[in-house]
Formats: C-alpha cells, structure tokens, sequence
C-alpha cells in the first residue's frame, strides 16, 4: 500500500517539480531559438501592416476617416514592432561571466520570458489583421464649420431682434417651417448663416443643413450639398432615387434643420429628399425669400419675418465698422452722405465702404458723385444687378408697369389714392369696369411689389414708400422705353428745365418751385404731367400758364397740379381730348368753367382746393366716375341738377366740405339736394357731410353703397386711426331716428361713433337687433341716457354679439352702469382687441367673471377718471360649478388705470346671502376691509403683460400679492407708477424674479413709498447663480420719504448689469443712490444724473469689504449732479474710481464741493475718514486717469471758483468748460 502511494506521488513530483524546472531551464539556454522565431514573426507582421498602410494612405488622401480598429491595430503593430525590435537588439543577453566562458544565464533568462511574451502579443496582432482593404474606411460628414458672428456689431439691433425672433420660433415646437423675406442684398443670406450658426451653437438639433436654391433651382446640386453635409455618398441617377436615399438617410436623426436659402417659388421639401410633417415631427425647415408670397402662400410658412433695410444709426455703425478710422471732420462730413447714399443695403454698404477704406479725400468726392447715379459700372453694379432682377420677376407686364409708375412718382411717400387715379387714366390696369373693381386690382398690385420688397408701409394709412436704390434702379430702367422727366432730374432749379421733351411720356414734379412754365410745351408722346408745390404760396396767381399751353400735349391722359393759385383754366385745356384723370387739387380757382369740354374725363378731384362755386359745366362730363371735393371748406354753391346728371358717377367725395344742401319741401333751387343722389344709380362710394337730419330724403340711402363715410350732424372731425370702408359718425342732440336708409348702414357699418345720441338706453336692440355683426370699431361719448352697451334682460342673444369687433372707446356716459347686463354667448367680443373707458361715473366694475372668457383676444386696456368704479372685475358666481378660479387675460400687453379712487381691487369676489328681512347682501369672501387690498392677486392673471400704467391712485397702499397667478406678470417691460401718494411698497418682496424682464420704471410723486426694491433676507453663500435683471431705465422724481432704492446689499445675487439710464430727483431723504455690488457691475450706464437730493453719497459703503472697492463706468457719456447739498464723496473710503468715456460733466449747487479720485481721498489721510465731511471744505479736484475723454465741464460759480483757485493741486481741465453757460476758455483769451 505504502509502494503504490509513492508511486503514485512520483508523477504528480516529476509533473509539478521537474516540468517546471525544465521549462525556466529553457528560457536561459533556449534563448537564441526564441529571438529568432520572435524575428521571424516580426517580419511576417511587418508584411502584413505593409500590405494594409497603402490602402490606409489612399483612403486618407480621399478623406475619407479611417476605422477605429484599423487605427488601434497599426498603433499597437508599431509598438509591438518597435519593441521587439529592441529585444532582439539587446546585448546584454550575450554577456558572459566567468571571463566569458560561461553565459549569463540570469541575464538570458529574463531576455527570453520577454521575447516569449512579445512573440505573443506579435501572433495574436498577425491573427487580428483580417481586414477587408474595401472597408477599412467611411466618408464622414462634413464639419460643421461654426463661423463667427457678424452680427457682434451691438448697434445692429434690427438684425439682432430678427435672429432672436428666429431662433425663438426654431424652439417653438409649434412652428416646423419659418422664413425671413426682404429686398436683394438686404442680408438674407447673412442671417441665414447666422441662424445656422446659432443652432449649431446651442446645439439645437443634431443635424443642421444649408443649401442654396436660388433663381434656377437645381435639385441635384442641392440634394448633393445636404448629401456631402451628411457625408453620404449619392450613387442614383434619378433626382427621385437620390431623394429616396437622403430621406432614408434624414430619419434616422431626430432633430433636423434644413435651411434653404433665396427661394423663387413653390419647392416642396419631399422632391429634394426632406422628410416633413406628419414624415418626420423633429425636422424643421427655415427658408429666406424676396418675396413674402412665396414663403406664406406656396411654401406655408406659420411665420414670415420681413427684414428691412437699416436704419440710417444702423448703416453708419455698419459702414465705420468696415471703412475704419473716419475721425477727421472733413472726411467724416463725407463719409455720412456716402453711407446714406447706400439706402441701408448692407451688400452696398460693405461694398462701398470697402472700396473706399483707405482712400483719400479726393477718392471719397468721386465716390459721392458715382453713388448719385445708377447707372454707373462702378460700386453700385452688384445692388443694381439684384434689384434688376427682383423686377424681371415680377408677374406680369401690369406689375412691371406699375412698379415704375411708384417710382416716377416717389418723391416722398405715395399715396395710394394717387396710384389709383393715375393707373385709371393710364390704363395701366388689365380692367377698370368700375371704380371698385380698379381699387381692388391696385390694392392687389402694391400688396404684390410689398411681398417682394419693392414698396413699403408709409407713415401714415393710405402711403407708400420706395428705398431711394430701388427708385433710381427702377428710373433707370423706366429712362430706356419710358423717358420720364422726374424729381431727379431737376436740380436745384426753379425754371422750366431748357431740354427736348419730345421722347418723354411722363413728367412727374409734384414738389418742385418751377414758378413760369414755357408758352407751349412740346411733347406729343406726353400721357402723364404731375406738377405741384405742396401747398398755395400766395392769394394771387402764382403759375401763369398760356392760352396754348396744352396744344402740344393732346395725347395727355393725366393731369394733376397741386398747390397752385390758379385762378383760371386756360382755354387751351380744351384740346386735351385724351384726357381720362383730372386732379385739382390744394388750388385755387375761380373759373374752371372750361372743364366741361373735356368730355371723355372719368376721374375729377379739386381736394383741399379754394373754390367757391361748382361749375356748371360740369354736368356735360356725362362719363365721369369720380368726384373728388373732399376739405373743399370754401365751397357754397353747387347748381341744382349738376350731379343729377353725372348718371355714371361711381364714387363721391365731399366730407368737409360742401353742407348747403337745399331742405326737402322747399321751392328754392339755388343749391343741390341731396335727393338728386337717388338719381345715381351705380353710385358705391359716398363720403358726405349731412348737418340737419331734415336734409335726409326718405329711403336716401340703399344697399348698393359699399363703401362710405358719412356724418349726420354736426360731428367733429378728427384724425381717424382706423383703415376702414365703411364708416358712420351720429351727432345729433335729438333722438335718433333710423329711417332714411340709416339702419342699412348701421348694419353693414365697421366703424360707428356715437355722439350726444338721446334716447338710446342699450346699444343692442335699440339700435340694432342683429347684434352688429360687421362692427370693427366702436366709439360713444357724451350720453346722458345710455345704460347699457348690452342689455340682455331684454333677450338673450341667440347670436354672437359684436363678433368682430376689434376697439371699444366709452367717454363721458354718465349714466352707464355696465358693459354688459345679462349673459353673453360665447362668441360675443371675440375679437376686441382695445378697450378704453373714460369719465363714466356711474360704473361700479367694468366685467363679470363670465364675460373674461370672451375677451381672450384683449391687448390694450385703459380705465380713466371713473369716480365710482370699485373693481374692473367682479365674481358674483359663488362656489357653483362655473366658478372660475382665475381671470385670465392671456393676450394682454398694455394696461393703464389712473384716476379711480373708489378702486378697491382689480379683481373682486363677491357671493350673496339672505339677510334677515329676505333681502340680499354682497359679502366680500377675500379680503379685510381693515387690511388694505392690493390691487393684484391671485385671482387674475396676466401671462402677456409688457406695459403697466397705475397714476393718481391715491387710495392705493399695495400693488402686487405675495401669492400672485403662475406666470402672471412676468413678461412685463415698463412700468409706470405716480401720483399715488399712500403707496408704501413697490415690489414683493419674495418674487424679485417675477419682474426679470421689466426694462424702463418710472415714479413720480408717491410721497409714502420709502424702498423700491425691498430686497428679502438671503446668504450669498447658499444661492448657486445670480440672477440678472433687465432693467434699463429708471426714472424716480419728487418721492418725498424715499430712504433707499435698493434696502440692502445684493451681494451679487441680483444684479443690474442692463441699466443704460438712471434719473432721480427731488427725494430729499435719500442719502446714496446705490449699493457697492449694483454700482460695481453697471457696465452698460450710459446717463446718471442726480437732481436736488439728500444724497451724501452716490455709493454706499460696502459691508464688510476687506479691499479697497473699484468702480469703472466704462460706457458713461453723461454725469449730472445738481442741487445736492449734503454730498460729500462718491464713495466713504478709499476705492477708485474710473469714467474712461465720459464726454460731458455738469456739477451745479453740491454745497462745499466733491473729489473724484482714482486711488484715494487725499484728504483722509490728513483728517481721517470720519471727520473728513466735517471739517474740510474739499474742491471738485479732478484727475485725468479719471476722466481721460472728459470735453465738456459745466459749473457753477461757486465750484468753478473753488476749481480754479484751491492752492497746491494740480488741475487738468478739459478742451470745453462753461460757468453757468459762459464759456471760460473764450474768457481766458480775452
């Protein structure tokens, strides 16, 4: 047994002892065997990477991106060689001990476990090397190359608002396709690269993508350029299989924006490869334009932004950007027509300015010149090629047609009436059947050459504007068919131009002071003259024009002369038998008689002119359409029977005007009735004054009238802000009575004032049973008898009750107890946009809760000098099943209350319980009438709010609820606050953040407010990241207890980095203006002036500062302190203090005066900082470190004697400094 044991044992020995032993013995005497096979490997890896690297390099040179395994195996094939290498080389491995007859064998053995394990590490990277030479690479996507903003040009504020509503829109989940339209090279482009940028920036989608289309679209290209963005390779022929491959290829992202960029017309994403829609959800698709059509009609855009051209600030901050250093005064007078000559394009304002940087003053003379053509090869041929071809696209030959009549005539603004009148008489129009059809057609045209950026919005309703660059491009192109004779070309002249007209077709002046016109002018091909002087110069005639002045210009079709004293109209007028338009208009006449021959005229105005008498010739111009004699104040008399007889007149025009019309019944037929207007039967148009309701036949007005303004009594004319077709004003001092076709028109009227109407109770029902379907715009003033705008006690509507109604006015309705009494459907006051209510007395609250659900479109709101009104709205509901938590005026921007001393609260909820007599009594559920209300609470909510007006609120004691709506107020920009003489507290204190956005306040006259920003208590330490407010103006005057505006230090948890402007005065109590942490980081303040105050300090001392504070105003122009008697210092200890761009210091009254220092009070030192404002009487001492680019310094007598002789300081003064407005400098010479 003990045998078989040992046995057994021994091979378990040999296995676990010798084996081993064997194996180490190897590694010193197998070491030569191992090098070698180990080289052997080597160099079949060598082979192999050998074999692989030229395909690596090819595919490098394409740049294509190599596979991360390919690359981490020729690393490690490098490394794995490299150091085998060095094995093999190893010497130390052949040393011998013993004087070398011996190896050493300690040395071979450590050398041959190396190379075992090297040989293999070498075999296992041999094994790896499968690699397939075709896919050892990919093509990647291109980078996305973030290039830098253009738009860090801070003065650029129309550009930067545009990106910003852009960029908002993109993160809107509800808009997936947004355009921005405007005129070749206004810089679509740019902003189209600068969007591109910001999404890629605020990594906004995981692929973003830009292409340009361009007038000839060309699919492949484009789907080529989004293909290469992607890095994918597009092998189809077909632009439908390449299409098919970039969708497959764009739905495996989830968030995609497409930017395409100059679209010309309808492109639909699918054929170009872009999943859209209901396709893909995260694709987004941005696209700029020419024209505003394009994108909102054939593309779909939910939002169209219009990029304009910039402002002429805009321009010049653009054009020095560019053009560098234009300091000198003569170069800079030059510079700022050159910029304005570039019309705001930024293509020809970095064109020009680039041409020119450099240059000398003779070069900036010759440029001047050439931007006062168009037509030159220079600088303007790239903003002339673009607008040539904006109008080679135009529609048709009408537009084209059209676009150059806007510019022949675009001196100023355009008026539209005057393009209308024109086009009739020159045909321009494919049809003008009727006056209205013809309107229609030119609205149509100028909302066309709008959409393409051509025209713009005028000043006023009814104008039009023309860039000067696309005026000239547009002259030029009309000077090759049309040879006009327009405004540029006269200069400086007040004589007939001495020129050959007999090429020219249109000559159109209408501001010039040409003062004598030639005896006969000459030219047959003439069709249009325009000829005016803005206005009458003198009472006698101004312009002699010649018996045979018109005998040259027979194929004459418009005529129009304004401003002139004319008196008479040559006889010569008669040959004008082509004449179609005919306008009078700012002249004065006595004799027009010999318009009567003119017997193809259709349109006739004298608007604005002096004239006396209607002519009574003027009966023969049996086809004229219109008739203009609008503010013709001075006429009395027109015959009877004259307009009777213009059986075709279309449209008549006499408001401020004629009023003479004849009473019905009376034998007398000196003047005209306005019972001959039943005799025009296609009259449509009817614009008149009525002043006694007895001049009205019965049944005078029909339904066939579309467009009217008609006033019945003697109303007041105003300005009318509202664009309208159809509008009736009543001023009657009696009861109204709706016969004479005037209940027609209150149906189909849009705007509709009431004055002085009696015996109307309620606006519906007694006056329209209908419930105004068509009314836009209501205004009513001075009524003693209505009640009720709506009374629907009466009945209950079973329409909706002004659907469209867009502006509410009520003014001085004494007895009005409510807007609305009853319920209302659900569609009434949909739409009103604008509610105003004035001087109505007798209003207790202006809503219930239940009408708040109508008004869900309301933006502006104003409530004035309504003596009794307690709440504008009231819950009476109770705790029913419609009781509504919230009022919500969810559009509202504008909110003005002033003058309301009954005013409790803006909201009210109120309940009813039985008293003990059965009665009702109103209880109050909310509140304590021993705890003053604040006027915001809870229950309302304004998510939209930008503008808030609260004056003369005198029983006001808070605004705002600690506990206000979610989202209420936070959008709020401005706010203005006065005259409210209890209000102690401004802000809650615990929602600073609320107000973040609030950019302008201003309060004037709250004798008990005593803090503005009461700021909470909070530990700097705990608050993990400032939160910034955008304040930018404050204004504070005459609050009589103010102790602080800021009550402590705001260790920079709020910061108002954004304020621009800071102006108080007249608050007596407050010793500094701000804390160290606000006045630290006011980077941006631009103006600080500080008037008759207690202030000793501008800044208050720091808590707890340990260094000496820095206060730099790096952008402060402006510094005014006046009237402060107790001031001091600018800061009580030592600090400095720097105004690096200060150009204007005004130091008036500061009692013994002030130092501004940059390191410290020199005096302190001396006296120490306590006793420094006691017994040193300091002088303004100014250093120029601390004003380096002061020029002008105004003060006082006092502390310009004190600057001027303190003893021992040194003074720099600066270029300008007046002593109560002397000049000193000019004293010192003299």
């Amino acid at each position: 047994m003990a045998l078989d044991t040992i046995l057994a044992i021994v091979p378990m020995i040999v296995e676990y002892t010798f084996v081993p032993v064997k194996r180490h013995l190897s590694y010193a005497f197998n070491c030569g065997s191992k090098v070698e096979k180990l080289k052997n490997q080597v160099e079949n890896l060598k082979n192999q990477r050998d074999g692989l690297k030229p395909h690596v390099d090819e595919a490098t040179r394409r740049g294509d991106e190599i596979y991360a395994n390919v690359k981490n195996w020729l690393t490690s094939v490098d490394e794995a060689i490299r150091e085998a290498d060095d094995l093999v080389d190893e010497e130390q491995a052949r040393e011998s001990c013993f004087l070398g007859l011996i190896p050493n064998l300690k040395k071979r053995y450590k050398l041959s476990k190396k190379v075992e394990k090297k040989a293999q590490t070498v075999a296992e990277l041999g094994e790896k090397c499968k690699f397939d030479v075709d896919r050892i690479a990919c093509r990647p996507p291109l980078w996305q190359i973030v290039p830098p903003s253009v738009y860090n040009n801070e003065e650029l504020h129309s550009r930067i608002s545009i990106l910003e509503k852009v960029m908002n829109a993109l993160r809107d989940p509800a808009f997936n396709m947004i355009g921005v339209y405007g005129l070749g090279g206004v810089g679509k482009t740019t902003l189209a690269k600068e969007v591109r940028r910001k999404a890629i920036e605020d990594k906004l989608f995981d692929v973003v993508l830009m292409g340009t289309v361009s007038e000839t679209p060309e699919l492949r290209k484009i789907q080529g350029t989004i293909a290469d963005m992607l890095g994918l390779e597009l092998k189809e022929e077909t632009e439908e299989g390449r299409a098919c491959r970039l969708r497959q290829r764009l739905l495996q992202e989830k968030k995609i924006l497409v930017i395409l960029d100059d679209i010309w017309e309808q492109l639909e994403p699918e054929k170009l490869g872009i999943p859209f829609g209901n396709d893909h959800k995260g694709c987004k698709i941005f696209l700029t334009s020419r024209r505003e059509d394009i994108l909102s009609r054939d593309m779909g855009t939910q939002e169209s932004f219009e990029l304009r051209v910039l402002s002429e600030a805009e321009a010049w901050s653009l054009f020095v950007t560019v053009v560098g250093d234009v300091t000198n005064q003569d170069l800079r007078s030059i510079a700022t027509e050159v910029a304005k000559k570039c019309a705001g394009l930024p293509v020809l304002i970095v064109t020009v300015a680039g041409a020119l940087k450099n240059r000398d003053l003779n070069e900036w003379n010759v440029a001047l010149k050439e931007l006062s053509k168009v037509d030159n090869e220079g600088i303007q041929s790239k903003v002339y090629a673009t607008l040539k071809l904006s109008y080679n696209h135009l529609a048709s030959e009408e537009l084209k047609s059209f676009f150059l009549l806007c510019a022949q005539i675009a001196q100023s603004d355009i008026q539209i009436a005057d393009l209308l009148l024109y086009s009739m008489g020159l045909d321009l129009l494919r049809s003008k059947d009727t006056v209205e059809y013809a309107r229609n057609r030119v609205y149509k045209l100028v909302r066309d050459l709008k959409a393409s950026c051509l025209l713009l919005d005028g000043d006023r309703n009814g104008s039009l504007k023309m860039h000067d660059v696309v005026r000239d491009t547009a002259l030029d192109i009309a000077s090759k068919s049309q040879h006009p004779f327009t405004f540029r070309d006269v200069v400086e002249t007040k004589e007939w131009p001495n020129r050959d007209f007999r090429s020219c077709s249109r000559i159109a002046l209408p501001s010039c002071e040409i003062h004598e016109l030639p005896e006969r002018l000459e030219c047959p091909k003439l069709e249009l003259l325009v000829l005016g002087r803005g206005s009458i110069h003198s009472e006698g005639p101004d312009l002699n024009i010649s018996d045979i002045f018109f005998e040259g210009i027979t194929k004459l079709k418009v005529l129009h002369f304004t401003g002139m004293c004319l008196w008479s109209l040559p006889p010569s007028l008669g040959y004008l038998t082509n004449l179609l338009t005919l306008c009078l208009d700012k002249c004065v006449l006595r004799d027009a008689s010999v318009i009567g021959e003119l017997k193809r005229l259709e349109v006739l105005s004298f608007r604005r002119s002096v004239i006396e008498e209607l002519p009574r010739e003027i009966a023969h111009l049996t086809r004229l359409k219109l008739l203009d004699l609008s503010d013709c104040d001075k006429l009395k008399v027109i015959p009877a029977n004259v307009i009777s007889r213009l059986s075709l007149l279309e449209e008549l025009y006499m408001l401020k005007s004629f009023g003479q019309w004849e009473l019905q019944g009376l034998n007398s037929s000196n003047n005209a009735s306005l019972a001959e207007l039943k005799n025009l039967s296609r009259l449509t148009t009817l614009e008149i004054d009525v002043p006694d309701v007895k001049m009205l036949p019965k049944d005078l007005f029909s339904n066939k009238l579309e467009r009217y303004d008609i006033v019945i009594g003697k109303k007041r004319h105003r300005y009318d802000e509202y664009l309208s077709s159809r509008r009736l004003r009543i001023q009657l001092n009696t009861d109204i009575h709706l016969d004479h076709g005037v209940d027609l028109l209150l149906k189909k009227a849009e705007v509709l004032y009431l004055d002085n109407v009696k015996g109307i109770k309620s606006i519906l029902y007694d006056m329209d049973w209908e419930g105004f379907q068509r009314l836009k715009h209501l205004d009513i003033e001075n009524s003693d008898d209505i009640q009720y705008i709506i009374n629907s006690t009466v009945q209950v509507p079973s329409l909706n009750v002004f659907p469209i109604l867009e502006s509410l006015f009520l003014n001085n309705l004494v007895s009005l107890e409510k807007i609305c009494r009853g319920q209302l459907t659900t569609g009434s006051f949909a739409k009103l946009r604008k509610l105003e209510v004035v001087t109505c007395n007798r209003l207790k609250s202006l809503f219930s809760f239940s009408m708040v659900r109508n008004l869900s479109q309301l933006q502006e709101m104003t409530v004035e000098y309504c003596q009794n009104i307690e709440e504008i709205v009231i819950d009476q509901s109770g705790v029913g099943e419609d009781n509504i938590e919230v009022a919500e005026f969810s559009q509202l921007r504008s909110l003005t209350l002033r003058a309301l001393p009954a005013l409790k609260s803006f909201c009210l909820k109120v309940k009813e319980s039985t008293s003990d007599d059965g009665g009702s009594n109103e209880i109050v559920l909310e509140g304590d009438v021993h705890n003053p209300r604040p006027l915001f609470e809870k229950m309302v909510a304004f998510s939209s709010l930008e503008h808030l007006s609260i004056i003369r609120m005198s029983n006001l004691e808070r605004i705002w609820h600690n506990q206000l709506a979610g989202g209420s107020f936070c959008m709020l920009k401005s706010m203005m606050v006065e005259d409210c003489e209890n209000l102690h507290t401004l802000f809650p204190s615990n929602d600073l953040r609320r107000f973040q956005k609030l950019e302008r306040l201003n309060l004037w006259n709250c004798d008990s407010l005593e803090e503005i920003y009461q700021l909470p208590e909070f530990n700097a330490e705990e608050e993990s990241f400032a939160i910034d407010l955008n304040l930018r103006s404050m204004e504070i005057r005459d609050l009589k207890k103010l102790k602080h505006v800021w009550n402590k230090d705001l260790q920079g948890i709020f910061t108002f980095r954004n304020l621009h402007s800071i102006e108080v005065s007249h608050c007596k109590v407050l010793k500094n203006l701000f804390p160290a942490s606000v006045a630290q980081n006011l980077l941006l303040l631009e103006k600080l002036s500080v008037d008759s105050c207690g202030v000793e300090t501008i800044v208050a001392k720091a808590e707890g500062a340990k260094a000496a504070p820095s206060f730099v105003f790096p952008k402060l122009l402006f510094l005014n302190l006046t009237n402060l008697q107790d001031i001091r210092r600018f800061y009580p200890g030592i600090h400095s203090l720097e105004f690096p761009r200060l150009k204007d210091m005004k130091v008036h009254d500061c009692g013994n005066g002030m130092e501004f220092c940059s390191d410290l009070f020199s005096l302190l030192g001396q006296h120490g900082e306590e006793q420094h404002h006691i017994t040193i009487q300091q002088p303004l001492h100014l250093e120029k470190k601390v004003f380096p680019n002061l020029e002008e310094l105004s003060l006082d007598g006092h502390m310009f004697e004190m600057i001027r002789w303190s003893d021992g300081q040194s003074f720099w003064i600066p270029s300008k400094i007046t002593q109560s407005g002397k000049n000193v400098q000019d004293d010192e010479e003299n």
